[in-house]
């Protein structure tokens, strides 16, 4: 394979910063064509190169030794001539180093490709070619550049939107309030809305007679609770590392992930109690050759995403009434007596169709232990950005 000297052109360094997506820097890069062995082409000592036919096949494959596309380059430093990807002219060093203060795992920049190669010569020994990197991540972190940071991130973007969910009522959710539930017990329904039929605490799961019954002789009628569904995109750097990921991988962490689905957050995220908000789910989606973009899907609800369920009598499977009546009086018309209309109310109980906020898969965003156990794998600071951007419940 004939040699080509690479040294950076003055011209190079094309940023394009962004974090909605990938940031992206060009290098263009002056190769010169030698099969000399005392040709310098810095200084243009010693015998010049002759023509070449056939440069764009050998330039890429020197090229490609140098800069393997879907390489990841952490920090980007190199020498910038180079035989065959050897270092022969180390006083032409090229640096290019990230913000020292962000996390290692931003910092990495990868090969995307290469364009634009041009002779620059008409014998063809001397060619213009620029390399393509991209980058994932906060763009302070991408390169050291002496401008401040703002408030607002766009590799961490969260967004909601409000629905209705069907929900079966004996008592009516509309009085519900919130914030009115007791530890160890309820008021108008269980703390954290932890309904634990297996408890032996009656308290702990019954719907209390001081609530509005709204069955008809123990059918429930339906009722439409708001919920919130909470998006999280969070864009990370993605390597290829075989078929058996190490711990801290994206593909790892999505394997943990799939513990905490369907579990309930056990502690104040997202501006939500504990309980409140659901884990539906994440997904991820490639972004050119150096990261990925995670989607986490959260569901949020005021009540704890409780359900109400008639209580039955233990042998019969009869209406257990609750004591409760709502009486109905209907004046006759044109005089003489009225019509009178009792409907009975059943007994009821809270069911909660997913685990308790005890259970060791609840999670919060960020925790310490590695591999993720209770948490969702969050940094600290992006937990707390996150946190800041909803509020407190």
């Amino acid at each position: 394979m004939a040699d080509w000297f690479f040294h950076e052109n003055k011209a190079s360094r094309k940023v394009s910063l962004s974090d909605d997506g990938t940031s992206k820097l060009v290098l263009t890069f002056v190769a010169t064509y030698n099969n000399e062995s005392n040709w310098d082409p810095i200084t243009g000592s010693g015998t010049p190169p002759a023509a070449v036919k056939f440069a764009p096949t050998t330039l890429l494959k020197n090229l490609s030794n140098l800069f393997p596309v879907g390489a990841s380059l952490n920090p980007l430093s190199f020498t910038g001539v180079i035989t065959n990807n050897t270092q022969t002219r180390p006083d032409q060093q090229i640096t290019f180093d990230p913000n020292a203060s962000c996390s290692s795992s931003i910092l990495w920049w990868t090969v995307d490709s290469y364009s634009a190669a041009m002779p620059a010569r008409s014998d063809r020994t001397v060619w213009n070619v620029q390399v393509n990197l991209s980058s994932c991540g906060r763009p302070n972190c991408a390169m050291d550049y002496p401008f401040g940071y703002s408030l607002i991130r766009r590799d961490l973007e969260i967004s909601t939107s409000v629905g209705l969910r069907s929900a079966p009522a004996f008592a009516s959710w509309y009085q519900l309030d919130p914030n009115n539930h007791a530890p160890g017990g309820n008021v108008q329904y269980p703390e954290h809305g932890d309904s634990n039929q297996g408890s032996g605490n009656t308290a702990n799961f019954t719907i209390p007679n001081s609530l509005v019954a709204v069955d008809i002789n123990g059918s429930p009628i339906t009722q439409s609770i708001p919920q919130n569904a909470i998006t999280v995109n969070k864009i990370v750097p993605f390597t290829r590392t075989g078929t058996d990921p190490p711990v801290g991988s994206v593909q790892q962490w999505l394997k943990t992930l799939r513990n905490n689905v369907g579990y309930r957050n056990s502690d104040t995220e997202l501006g939500y109690r504990r309980g409140q908000l659901l884990f539906a789910g994440v997904d991820m989606v490639q972004l050119g050759r150096s990261g990925v973009r995670l989607t986490f899907r959260f569901m949020a609800d005021d009540f704890y995403h409780l359900t109400q369920e008639q209580i039955l009598a233990t042998t019969s499977n009869n209406l257990t009434p609750s004591g409760a009546f709502t009486t109905v009086n209907y004046p006759a018309s044109g005089g003489g007596a009225g019509l009178t209309l009792t409907t009975r109310h059943a007994a009821a109980m809270w069911r909660q169709p997913y685990a308790l906020t005890t259970e060791t898969n609840s999670w919060t965003l960020y925790g310490t232990n590695s591999p993720p156990v209770g948490h969702l794998g969050f940094s600290a600071e992006d937990s707390d950005y996150l946190n800041q951007l909803t509020g407190a419940p």
